[in-house]
């Protein structure tokens, strides 16, 4: 029987939040592209801190796709330590199945043979970059030595990021050549890996030392190859290529990294030459990865030497661009090793054993060597076998250069002027790009390279070269020589720079700007860099490169964009520059008209830039305007290569299924987008104007500018920012001129930055907040929080430090933030006290910052040390003070630091009340004011104590003389922390001093106001965090009875050298506390150390009493510490779970329990850095001691116990969750970490 359906008219539903979106848009909303897999992208990449973190766990695996193995904190990897990792990355990797990239950094020794077998489990390719060397970190350790493979391995890609290494101090710094035993290594290693991945490899980076280690096979998957660092000048014979079977030997003799080699005598080949190639070199190569080896080798009449050049050419020179010593190429940074992990320095020495010894040998003399060994120029034809071997290559970049030992003339050789490819028709054919540095104008390499390349690159790499490297200088009759060779009917990128050093030049320029639209008509993108040495007294009033480039764009009409380096003779000699003055603004604006000018000669033009030299990073070294109706603007629109789609359910009965990008409102747009990084928004930003009106505000919402680098950020995206953030790259100081300048930047932006929330001074501003910069924030609409992370004590101690003078208007900071605690006593390398001066200043400098900001400051954080800075005002707005680092010593009279005599530093601090440690309500009064707290009234004062209130100076008007703080100095104070560490500088009498010891009461040292303070206190006080309070403080006696949050915590958990504190014990912990009434506390933290059986004793009366003064407890944090090396508690059982399985079941509405029992086996031992079998016990035992807790407390519902591991104090806790467990018990929500039956811990 038919059903009759009626169908009612929907109103149109407008979605409200993400959970009105249906499953697919959501998904397509946070991926960057529609063809994104569906995986959650939060899982995409995943680092492993191995000496930090276990291993990420397997349900997070078929996501990954990006692993990171990271071994910072891991001083020495055990052999051991390596199984143990390898087996569980083994285990991992089975199970990644979208796993395309493998990076290991920062592991010490290098990869290993476990974690290399490890690859073979893939089901896919990866990519392979190893972000550490094979250097060992003792020169008494060997290198680890990778055994060839039987099996293949499914790398896509292998990078090895140390294109350089560094010479020592000593042996004269700058880049040195890589020595024999750490070169001999690393090829060795290098070619086990490509070797065993040869089948499937189509990209590699290597060093350009260590590309020979790739002869002898054949490369049929190699698409891409970049070659980085120095050419391969040297070869050492019977070294540079070993067969699989004979691995490198550990060498004693050493020889600092940076020296030459004395002179020895040179090989001969077979055929009597005096080099020999690689094919004689190198022995039989293994036949365990049969299917990529070259089946015959290269004969030996191809082997040559490098062709004689003539030293009197002109053209041929030696040019060394050294940096000066404090000065180092940016870009070479991120690559670099340092010096102090450079490859160990050691004396070229072959020593003919197949096997590394187990023991080093003795040292004999660092300077001794051994001639077994020679050294050869590599020959050009050992270079070209390895890339004939590679038929399938598509791009090449050999972005190379030449130490400044190198044998002159330098210049890189590929194909010598009597060498040609085995097979020229097919050399290379598949090439589309050719991207060479420092290439000998007498290379024949462009005769051979196929008609359908579309990409030449003769760059000026790098641009500022590293200390103790050079190039080969390129002239017009150079790069002619090399280009008209060439026959690229289809090139449509060509990149060239030369020298101008002589007419003669001027005149092979001419030639040379003739050939290009003759030979490359298609061109389409050009870079011409043309080196003008303005200071050839023949070349003086020469210089006009406008009507050159002119010349050279007007011939070539598909020319699209045009890099030119015009080298203003007023720039000759100088570095880049780093802020823009005056003298810089008139720089650029005459590069400016210069591009302009050059443009009008080629209409079809899109694009042009100028080379100026900016900043540290040489990628923004030019300048790009875009050539728009003969007009240029700067280029701020970036090509976007995203495309959107809408993804919708083909449901009609769901509503939401029919809801597009374009029909969501912009709440439910930028809740989506806003969870995307920074380069996606970016991206997606440039599709449509619906989507920049959402996503502005994201990607400007936060701002960094670092004047030495960059520009002031446009005035069109300021009203978007709600972070800045100043830093100071590159900058070793301000002048006054730009500090001025900056400032006046600041003054007229600010006035535009509605949405400014936050304004952060970086820790790398030389010389700290100065008073422009200051008075800037007066134009502010809205209160900010203001962050110093920058320091005022200049680097030079002959400078004056930055003084700030006060304000005559009023600043709308909302909160003040100096985040440096502690200053390093850099002779002693520990924690140290400021100085007199230093607190002098520095308590100036903020108290003028906080006067001025009065009416609008609700939170302040400073170190302990600077209180004093609070003195004065009326903080009628303040609600939150935050102190950390060190407590405050104070001179009764005079202000100063008492002078006493040493310390037992044995002693964390016995002493119940140190001057050092400043209570926060004197234990001793005077008789004239003494009173009961609980005698004090609401609104009364104690008797002789005035208030200022009336006679408080004008907040700008502060003077050295206002130390005082008046009796409403901190009313609405709601949050007190104190974070104070002290300092084991000063240690006297307490009791001898009580009457002249003067007062902290949670933020001013003035004693005439200790009762109105807590009065006040009493009245307004929420929470209260202290750390290392003296054993007789009173601030407990006046605190409100709504108190919520009291915090006595162990903090820090670990004393950093010249730290000290107060150990509480059970006795004090109860004196503090017997007479608090805080009948609303729901969070409490404790500790105490017991050290003799009295404290012992007296344990159970403070756990007797804590459940009756703070019933409604629902977080509760106790430490138990137990000196396990006392004398005094011999006889005595330390076990704990008696005491506390009745001590927390008192506690009726107790949620979350942290403990720690001080385990025996963990006495005196630092934090845990790796997850090792005994970790792992201990972690099980705690797993025990918190379920039998909680099962005494059924009712908490999470339990941590304190474990000590990794460099994080936040993760030093094991968490669990409680469940129900069966009959009636609880359990914790997972077993402790497996420690027998399994294969993957030792």
């Amino acid at each position: 029987m038919a059903r009759i359906v009626r169908i009612e008219v929907e109103e149109p539903f407008t979605p409200r939040n993400l959970v009105d979106l249906n499953d697919d848009i959501n998904s397509f909303s946070f991926m960057p592209t529609p063809s994104s897999s569906s995986s959650p992208p939060i899982f995409h990449a995943v680092e492993w801190p191995v000496a930090i973190l276990e291993f990420p766990p397997q349900k997070l695996w078929p996501f990954v796709r990006t692993f990171t193995i990271l071994g910072y904190s891991v001083p020495r990897f055990t052999p051991t330590l390596h199984k143990d990792i390898a087996a569980q990355i083994r285990e991992a990797f089975a199970g990644m199945k979208r796993l395309t990239t493998v990076i290991i950094d920062d592991v010490i020794g290098g990869l290993w043979p476990e974690l290399l077998d490890a690859f073979s489990v893939l089901s896919t390719p990866c990519d392979l970059e190893l972000g550490s060397h094979w250097d060992p970190a003792r020169e008494d350790e060997e290198y680890l030595v990778l055994q060839p493979r039987r099996t293949s391995l499914p790398l896509a890609s292998f990078r090895f990021i140390f294109p350089l290494v560094y010479a020592s101090a000593h042996a004269g710094g700058g880049v040195g050549r890589r020595l024999s035993l750490g070169l001999k290594h690393e090829m060795y290693n290098i070619r086990t890996i490509l070797a065993a991945a040869a089948e499937t490899l189509s990209y590699v980076y290597l060093p350009g030392e260590i590309f020979p280690t790739m002869y002898g096979f054949t490369w049929s998957a190699l698409t891409e190859l970049y070659l980085d660092g120095l050419w391969p000048v040297e070869r050492i014979a019977d070294r540079v290529v070993e067969a699989s079977s004979t691995p490198p030997r550990q060498s004693s003799p050493q020889l600092m990294l940076g020296q030459s080699p004395e002179p020895v005598e040179t090989h001969t080949s077979k055929d009597g030459s005096e080099s020999a190639t690689l094919a004689e070199v190198a022995p039989p190569v293994s036949t365990l990865v049969s299917p990529t080896i070259v089946d015959e080798i290269i004969p030996k009449d191809e082997a040559s030497v490098l062709a004689s050049r003539d030293n009197n050419v002109a053209e041929t020179e030696v040019f060394s661009e050294s940096l000066p010593d404090d000065l180092t190429s940016a870009s070479d940074k991120g690559n670099e090793l340092s010096v102090a992990t450079a490859s160990n320095p050691t004396v070229d020495e072959d020593i003919p054993t197949p096997l590394l010894p187990t023991t080093p040998q003795p040292l004999e003399s660092s300077l001794v060597r051994d001639d077994s060994f020679t050294l050869s120029p590599l020959s050009s034809s050992d270079l070209l076998s390895i890339l004939e071997a590679m038929p399938n290559l598509r791009l090449l970049k050999m972005r190379l250069f030449h130490q400044k030992m190198d044998p002159q003339p330098v210049g890189g050789v590929i194909c010598a002027s009597d060498i040609a490819p085995k097979s020229p028709a097919t050399f290379l054919r598949h090439l589309t790009q050719f991207d060479v540095t420092s290439l000998s104008q007498n290379d024949r390499t462009f005769e051979f390279l196929p008609a359908s390349l579309e990409l030449l690159s003769l760059p000026r790499y790098p641009y500022t070269l590293s200390l103790g490297t050079s190039r080969a200088i390129h002239t017009p009759a150079t790069v002619l020589s090399l280009l008209k060779r060439a026959v690229f009917p289809c090139l449509t990128t060509l990149k060239i720079w030369y020298h101008i050093e002589s007419l003669s030049h001027i005149e092979d320029e001419k030639g040379l700007l003739d050939l290009l639209p003759d030979a490359f008509p298609m061109l389409q993108t050009l870079e011409v860099c043309r080196r003008w040495q303005s200071r050839v007294t023949e070349l003086q009033g020469r210089w006009d490169p406008a009507p050159v480039a002119k010349r050279l764009i007007s011939r070539l009409k598909d020319l699209q964009i045009f890099y030119f380096d015009s080298t203003p003779p007023e720039r000759h000699g100088e570095g880049p520059y780093t802020f823009i003055d005056e003298e810089i603004r008139g720089y650029l604006g005459r590069l400016r008209d210069m591009a302009e000018d050059i443009a009008s000669a080629a209409p079809w033009l899109r694009q042009i830039a100028m080379y100026t030299e900016r900043g540290t990073n040489p990628d923004l070294y030019w300048k790009f305007w875009n050539v728009l109706r003969d007009q240029y603007r700067t280029h701020t629109n970036l090509e976007s290569t995203v495309s959107m789609r809408a993804v919708v359910r083909e449901t009609e009965q769901d509503p939401i299924s029919q809801i597009g990008f374009d029909k969501l409102n912009h709440d439910v747009l930028l809740m989506i987008f806003e969870q995307m990084s920074y380069d996606e928004c970016l991206q997606l930003a440039t599709l449509s104007r619906r989507l920049r009106a959402v996503l502005l505000p994201v990607i400007y919402r936060r701002l960094r500018w670092a004047p030495g680098i960059v520009g002031f950020p446009p005035q069109r995206i300021l009203p978007f920012t709600q972070v800045f953030t100043l830093t100071g790259h590159n900058v070793r100081r301000f002048t006054p001129t730009q500090h001025a300048t900056i400032a006046s930047q600041f003054r007229e932006a600010f006035v535009t930055m509605k949405a400014l929330r936050t304004f952060i001074l970086a820790g790398n501003v030389p010389d700290g907040l100065w008073s422009e910069l200051l008075d800037a924030f007066a134009v502010l609409s809205n209160p900010i929080d203001l962050v110093v992370h920058a320091h005022w004590q200049p680097d030079d101690e002959e400078e004056e430090p930055i003084k700030l003078e006060p304000r005559t208007t009023t600043l709308p900071l909302r909160r003040f933030s100096f985040t440096v605690p502690f200053m390093y006593d850099v002779s002693d390398r520990e924690i140290g006290r400021r100085l007199s001066d230093t607190i002098e200043f520095e308590t100036e400098n903020i108290r003028v910052i906080l006067a001025a900001s009065v009416p609008t400051m609700a939170l302040v954080e400073i170190p302990g040390e600077l209180i004093s800075a609070l003195d004065g005002p009326i903080w009628t707005s303040l609600t939150e003070l935050y102190l950390t680092g060190l407590w405050p010593t104070f001179d009764a009279v005079g202000g100063n630091s008492p002078d006493v005599g040493p310390v037992d530093a044995s002693l964390e601090h016995t002493l119940s009340t140190p001057s050092d440690v400043v209570a926060l309500i004197s234990p001793v009064k005077p008789s004239d004011t003494a009173q009961d707290p609980l005698d004090l009234k609401e609104g009364s004062l104690p008797p002789l104590v005035k208030s200022k209130a009336e006679n408080e100076p004008n907040p700008a008007e502060v003077t050295e003389d206002t130390t005082s703080i008046s009796s409403e100095a901190l009313p609405p104070l709601k949050i007190v922390e104190s974070s104070s560490t002290p300092s084991p500088t000063t240690t006297t009498n307490p009791l001898e001093n009580a009457s002249n010891q003067q007062p902290f009461p949670s933020s001013t040292k003035a004693s005439p106001i200790l009762k109105p303070m807590a009065q006040n206190l009493s009245h307004q006080s929420a929470n209260l965090k202290a750390t290392c309070l003296p054993n007789d403080d009173r601030i407990i006696d006046f605190l409100p009875s709504t108190l919520e949050v009291l915090s006595l915590r162990r903090y820090p958990f670990w004393l950093e050298d010249g730290m000290r504190r107060v150990l509480p014990t059970p006795l004090t912990i109860h004196s503090l506390l017997k007479r608090a009434e805080f009948s609303a506390l729901t969070t409490l933290r404790f500790w105490y150390l017991i050290r003799t059986k009295e404290e012992l004793e007296y344990e159970k009366t403070l756990l007797d009493l804590l459940p009756q003064l703070f019933p409604l407890v629902q977080d509760l944090e106790f430490c138990r510490r137990w000196n396990h090396r006392a004398a005094l508690l011999e006889g005595c059982q330390w076990d704990p779970m008696p005491i506390v399985c009745d001590f927390f079941p008192r506690f009726k509405h107790l949620q979350s329990i942290l403990f720690d029992p001080d385990l025996p086996e963990r006495d005196g031992w630092p934090p845990q850095s790796y997850p090792s079998s005994e970790f792992r016990e201990m972690v099980g035992r705690l797993h025990g001691m918190a379920g039998e807790i909680v099962n005494a407390a059924p009712w908490v519902k999470r339990i941590g116990m304190y474990r000590a591991y990794g460099n994080d104090e936040r993760l030093y806790w094991e968490i669990w969750g409680v469940v129900p467990a069966p009959e009636g018990k609880v359990a914790l929500d997972r077993p402790p970490p497996p420690i027998i039956n399994s294969i993957f811990y030792p």
